[in-house]
């Protein structure tokens, strides 16, 4: 070999070690697993895996990305041990990580080992705040490594917590972006990569329109390809100017450069016929929602506001999501309508049409919308604010929303104060506002207000309930002349009472007829007719909300539309819950029995499959021990000896009247509703069911019993 043949591979392998040692950032390990991997642990300080978040007994943690870290507070800080990565080859000119806890040299602290000996350290502060740290590797380039992470102290934050190692070739771990454009298109998209649990994501962005701060949003982009696609709705901001300032994870840059303008959303193609979309209950086509909030009627449409992260799979960047229904089953999605800004991210609340301007919003011939919400101050982008009530208020039908310039219109007051409920006092022209207080549970205070701005104080309400209360007057047995007020709490406890406008005196004990996984539902305000119509949200929070809408761009559901009425029974004046009427738009193919006697091992639905029906049952109490239906593998089941009916393990007593039962079911893709004796109960259940199981069945447990009727309407999609 020639010595230019040896000069020629020497620049080529040359070349190659340059490549590899100037590679782009590489994130080494960033805890997302429930296990360690390959990582070696001694002692028992550092447990099984990567934890989600605090341990009972220890202050919150913040800073971490993503779901998962290293805490060593296993067992408090009396635990030790040790982690050590695998060996790897030092490549890149910067190692970044985040730590926190202990400030114990030797003793809580990450390390960097090259042959034996310690080569860099680092510890926390004595917090539970985890912050960058950094260590220049230059002299160390092409050496072997490994990190170790060390628990060695047994006192007052004696833990240590670690996230988010990356290798770099660039000084700073997060990098600054800014970019500004003339809006043209409608949405500005983001690939994301998702985020599985209440997560704090990697990167920060403020948005401007026209110098004037928009919102900001925290938002995890992807290292590759993007789990899906979401996107800023810019509607009302056509030929305006949008500036984008942020910071990012500075390997997140390459997606950043995705991050454009565009007139459709990337990924949307089956939009609404994806695998677990429900076919008939409202959800958003991207992200996170939850609470319904502001429900009101006006002008021929009905407006529904739900909490809405519109950046990832799970709650976070709590804004106020939008859509409106001519006939309370067919939605369109608006752009937000309350975004976060300096006053913190946008909590619950409620809405009213504010029919005699009291609040002197109104600017032309339409009456003013008004939204009352909850600002956590808290997860501001400034220190030091608070948790306070705020008004929004929209002249154009809803278009678009203006927050008032006086907000906050109450201040924080009681521990957790949230959830602002307004309505309408007719007899002495005043609003009133209920707002949960977290202070000795299920407390609700009441305020009155002539022009939705100024507040007083006027009574409280104890309800055994929490969260999100609403507050109606309805008439007994529909009779206007005989009316209840009744005060509602989120899980769906409600007292009857009567109420001067101020102060609310209770006649009953905590009464129910709501169960199962429907949570914060609200009624419509300022309704035709008077009628009370709610929808909840149908939440699944079984495994941290990862049993949910999983490996969907979607997550979480609403409730039907249903209709409140107070009826008198034996047991009293109750609640009554029915599906709004105009769901029997959707039927199609009916299929009915009538007069059947069933004993069993019979079942007259047998070979139908499906998975969007409503059944109607009416069943006769004769010798059966039991009856029910199977649906999709999921049992609705009535045992006579108990009055008891169970849907997939939710149970609520219902007697039989005039010896029968009634049942109105309904089953979409991801739920079941069941409407027991004309709604004297509901229950409702978010269900991932199996994907291979569509069957319907009928069943009774020993003897028999008679089916006067019997009918199964397949429903169609909300979204044809």
């Amino acid at each position: 070999m020639s010595k230019k043949d040896i000069s020629l591979i020497m620049v080529v392998l040359l070349s190659m070690l340059t490549a590899a040692l100037f590679a782009e950032d590489v994130f080494y390990e960033d805890f997302e697993r429930s296990d360690y991997g390959n990582w070696v642990t001694t002692g028992t300080a550092f447990g099984k895996g990567p934890t989600k978040g605090h341990f009972r007994g220890q202050q919150r943690i913040n800073g971490f990305f993503g779901r998962r870290l290293v805490n060593s507070f296993l067992d408090g800080d009396k635990a030790m041990g040790s982690l050590t990565s695998p060996e790897f080859t030092v490549a890149h000119k910067y190692v970044h990580f985040l730590i926190g806890g202990g400030k114990y040299s030797e003793k809580t602290c990450v390390n960097l080992i090259v042959d034996g000996a310690v080569m860099r350290t680092a510890t926390g502060t004595n917090d539970e705040q985890v912050n960058w740290a950094r260590w220049d590797v230059t002299d160390l380039l092409g050496k072997k490594a490994k990190i170790q992470i060390v628990d060695a102290h047994s006192g007052p934050f004696g833990h240590v917590n670690v996230d988010h190692i990356v290798f770099s070739n660039g000084e700073e771990s997060i990098t600054e972006v800014h970019r500004q454009m003339r809006i043209d298109k409608r949405y500005l998209v983001w690939p994301v990569r998702r985020l599985p649990r209440q997560s704090r994501p990697s990167g920060r962005f403020f948005l401007a329109i026209d110098n004037k701060l928009l919102t900001f949003a925290d938002i995890e982009l992807p290292l590759d390809e993007p789990d899906f696609w979401v996107f800023t709705d810019l509607l009302s901001y056509q030929g305006q100017t949008l500036t984008v300032r942020g910071t990012l994870l500075t390997n997140h840059l390459k997606a950043f450069q995705q991050v454009v303008l565009a007139d459709e959303v990337p990924g949307m193609d089956d939009l609404y016929r994806e695998a677990l979309r429900p076919q008939y209950h409202f959800t958003p086509k991207r992200d996170w929602h939850n609470d319904a909030n502001g429900m009101m009627y006006y002008d021929g449409e009905w407006h529904m506001f739900y909490q809405h992260n519109p950046y990832n799979w799970h709650w976070w960047n709590i804004s106020w999501g939008h859509a409106v229904s001519t006939d309370l089953l067919h939605w369109e999605e608006l752009p937000p309508a309350i975004l976060p800004g300096p006053e913190g991210t946008i909590w619950s609340g409620s809405g009213a049409v504010d029919m005699n301007n009291s609040a002197g919003f109104q600017t032309g011939k339409d009456k003013t919308m008004v939204l009352a919400y909850t600002a956590w101050g808290p997860e501001s982008f400034m220190s030091g604010i608070k948790k306070t009530q705020n008004l929004s208020y929209s002249t154009d039908r809803g278009r678009t929303w203006t927050k008032y310039k006086g907000n906050p219109v109450l201040p924080e007051k009681y521990a957790n104060n949230r959830d602002p409920k307004i309505l309408w006092f007719e007899p002495a022209k005043h609003w009133v506002m209920t707002v949960y207080g977290q202070t000795g549970g299920g407390k609700y205070w009441l305020h009155t207000s002539p022009d939705l701005k100024n507040w007083t104080e006027t009574d409280v309400i104890q309800l055994g309930g929490h969260e999100c209360p609403d507050m109606f007057e309805l008439p007994v047995d529909g009779d206007p002349s005989n009316t209840r007020w009744v005060a509602w709490s989120g899980r769906g406890t409600y007292q009857l009472g009567s109420f001067d406008g101020k102060d609310f005196t209770s006649q009953t004990g905590d009464l129910r007829s709501y169960f199962g996984n429907a949570y914060a539902g609200q009624t419509f305000s300022n309704a035709p007719e008077g009628r009370r119509i709610n929808i909840g949200w149908l939440r699944q929070d079984a495994e941290g909300y990862q049993a949910g809408h999983r490996e969907m761009p979607f997550n979480q559901q609403m409730t039907l539309p249903i209709e409140f009425s107070l009826k008198t029974t034996t047991e009293g004046v109750q609640m009554f819950i029915e599906p709004v009427d105009v769901l029997k738009n959707l039927r199609y193919d009916t299929k009915q029995w009538s007069n059947l006697k069933v004993k069993a091992g019979d079942d007259p639905l047998k070979g139908i499959q499906g998975d969007q029906y409503e059944i109607q049952a009416e069943f006769d109490i004769e010798t059966a021990r039991a009856f029910g239906f199977m649906l999709r593998g999921r049992m609705i089941k009535y045992t006579l000896s108990t009055n008891e009916l169970n849907c997939d393990g939710q149970k609520a007593k219902v007697v039989p009247i005039d010896g029968k039962i009634k049942l109105q079911i309904f089953l979409d893709t991801t739920s079941i509703e069941v409407f027991a004796n004309d709604g004297r109960i509901y229950i409702s259940r978010f269900i991932v069911f199996d994907i291979n199981n569509h069957d319907i069945s009928l069943f009774v447990n020993g003897g028999t019993t008679g089916l006067p009727s019997l009918k199964l309407h397949a429903m169609r999609s909300i979204w044809d």
